[in-house]
């Protein structure tokens, strides 16, 4: 029997889960509010107080923030996870933490056909590396090499961090409104479910487009980033679909920058909370226009497939692989 856990910055799932062989099945599952708890540490004792009863034999948790070491500080969360206190919670020494994406880019191996849902053809993937991009409450990236074998391995990344890159004059525009906001802006000030509230302001406090007062206190009451996906979706709204549309192509802009900067040309996933809720959208042509748009490389980005992952627990089972796979 083993612990898994989906550490993000909204919500946490933790999972028991029992290995079959090479299958790893998730039995009694949970979903927690993360910012309701002080820390992973009381999330987990209530879940193994509610659950637990078999001894453990190991545990494994991805979380959304670098994992550099015992102690570990996300950066969307007032949280900070000391691997020491972790194990003398579970009452085991055997316990992996890594990034979130990395266990996505794991759990991408489990997925069946159906939960993968193809948004860009390409002429087929080709080479053994490719990149998992995921919007959701921040921004977060992973790379996957694909072994002969079947195998994969996951490799970490913070690029959700690096600068953001305007590639048109209304992005630029972008750029320096948030550079007076913030005095840096990275790509997950942009791309992530803030980024899309960033970008709307932008949109109203430069004139761009006009903020009814009826979608002004509907964002009052509840969370903006789904209030402007939600009307941008039903196409009611010019502010909130203009907004969607500069999200769309600078999230399509950054994932076909990984696959030049790694040449990861098996394939992009696009994982996260946030391109599954968008589906309809994401394949009205923004999103790939800022993937393919690569100049003299352009062929090359074109060729690699997309695909969205469809299924919320991806990094859970990819967490539960990882636990998995120390014994």
């Amino acid at each position: 029997m083993f612990l898994a856990g989906d550490v993000g910055g909204t919500k946490t799932r933790l999972a028991l889960c029992e290995r079959r062989g090479a299958q790893v099945d998730l039995k009694a599952s949970k979903q927690y509010s993360s910012k309701q708890y002080q820390n992973l540490n009381t999330m987990v004792e209530e879940f193994l107080r509610e659950h637990g009863g078999a001894p453990l034999n190991g545990a494994g948790f991805g979380v959304a923030g670098p994992v550099t070491g015992e102690e570990i500080t996300l950066p969307n969360l007032p949280w900070s996870i000391s691997l020491p206190a972790l194990r003398q919670t579970c009452g085991i020494d055997n316990i992996r933490v890594v990034n979130d994406l990395v266990a996505t880019a794991a759990g991408i191996a489990t997925l069946g056909a159906s939960e993968l849902i193809s948004l860009h053809s390409g002429s087929g993937g080709s080479g053994k590396l490719a990149a998992v991009v995921a919007p959701g409450t921040g921004m977060g990236q992973a790379f996957v090499e694909f072994g002969d074998n079947g195998a994969i391995r996951p490799f970490g990344s913070e690029g959700g961090h690096v600068d953001f890159s305007p590639t048109n004059d209304e992005e630029l525009e972008l750029t320096r409104y948030l550079l007076r906001r913030f005095g840096r802006v990275s790509v997950e000030r942009v791309v992530c479910g803030q980024g899309l509230v960033n970008i709307f302001e932008f949109l109203r406090d430069t004139g761009r487009a006009e903020e009814p007062e009826a979608l002004r206190n509907e964002m009052s009451q509840r969370d903006p980033a789904a209030v402007i996906s939600g009307h941008a979706l039903a196409d009611d709204s010019r502010i909130c679909s203009h907004t969607l549309d500069i999200f769309l192509r600078a999230l399509g802009t950054h994932a076909g920058n990984l696959v030049l900067s790694y040449l990861a040309t098996r394939a992009v996933y696009l994982g996260g909370g946030i391109p599954p809720k968008i589906l309809p959208k994401l394949s009205n042509g923004k999103f790939i226009e800022g993937f393919c748009n690569k100049g003299r490389f352009s062929d090359l980005v074109s060729k690699v497939p997309v695909y969205v992952v469809n299924n919320d627990n991806a990094a859970l089972l990819g967490a539960a692989q990882i636990a998995a796979s120390q014994t």
